[in-house]
């Protein structure tokens, strides 16, 4: 998948891209752990930051 040379064939959008598909992984596993945390606790209280 990973050749050096010029003709690589991956190219800087493609890595910004897969950078930003993780960061929005990340982010969307915290915000469910959040909700999840919320409703255990019966929904009151502040929401997980």
């Amino acid at each position: 998948m990973f050749k050096s040379g010029p003709r690589s064939g991956i190219s800087a959008n493609t890595i910004t891209t897969a950078v930003v598909g993780m960061t929005a992984i990340v982010l969307a596993v915290i915000e469910a752990r959040g909700i999840i945390r919320a409703l255990r606790s019966g929904g009151k209280g502040q929401p997980a930051v």
